[in-house]
């Protein structure tokens, strides 16, 4: 969906943030060892099964904004959490 070549690197950042790379775990990794630190099951929360409906609907709202609306609203969607 991006064509820009300069924006596909930077955003890759994101990308690297959450997934994280060879040197550094990301932020999904991070959460999953939260969830160890709390005592909640790793395969449990990974596997999404507990998921509220609402948060289901909220987060399902998100994706398909994301991916019907232009690539600026897209991205200043994701960006919202650097301002929450």
């Amino acid at each position: 969906r991006v064509e820009d070549p300069a924006l596909r690197r930077a955003w890759r950042s994101r990308i690297e943030d959450h997934d994280g790379t060879a040197e550094n775990e990301g932020g999904i990794a991070r959460w999953l060892r939260l969830a160890d630190a709390v005592g909640l099951d790793r395969d449990y929360v990974a596997s999404a099964e507990g998921v509220l409906p609402a948060t289901r609907f909220a987060v399902d709202a998100y994706v398909r904004f994301v991916r019907d609306e232009s690539l600026l609203r897209a991205v200043a969607a994701s960006l919202t959490e650097l301002f929450a």
